[in-house]
């Protein structure tokens, strides 16, 4: 009977904190998952950016395209604007 009660005893606390673990785990991923979705939204963010920028770039390169000679029109050597 002693022998009973202790593998019981045993047992709970084994599953005690083996529930207590779970939680954790839990609790974990959740930290994780919100994380990783600001991650996500800062990529987004961040992509965005860079394609604005290329479309700048590009506009500029188009803009220097329009030019003779390596000067842009409407633009002098000196490289102030004509008026």
């Amino acid at each position: 009977m002693v022998l009973a009660a202790l593998v019981a005893a045993v047992g709970g606390v084994v599953v005690a904190l083996i529930q207590a673990l779970r939680k954790e785990n839990r609790q974990d991923h959740d930290l994780v998952t919100r994380q990783l979705g600001h991650l996500f939204r800062i990529a987004l963010r961040t992509e965005d950016k860079v394609a604005k920028v290329g479309e700048q770039v590009n506009d500029h390169l188009r803009w220097h395209q329009g030019g003779t000679d390596g000067v842009a029109e409407g633009r002098d050597r000196t490289g102030s604007s004509k008026p």
